[in-house]
């Protein structure tokens, strides 16, 4: 299931510690950038890099 978290600026720091947990936990996250989103997880867990040729 797909969870969307606003990025708040004086929180930084919750977003990038939630972001590692989730990462290393075998999740992918998306990110904006200037032109589209990223996909990004962990590169040493194989399902989740299954998991990003399959959202592709």
């Amino acid at each position: 299931m797909a969870e969307v978290l606003k990025v708040d600026t004086m929180r930084l720091d919750f977003v990038l510690e939630y972001t590692i947990r989730l990462i290393l936990s075998g999740k992918v996250v998306a990110f904006p950038t200037d032109t589209f989103y990223g996909l990004g997880a962990d590169p040493f867990n194989l399902a989740a890099v299954s998991e990003i040729y399959r959202i592709k």
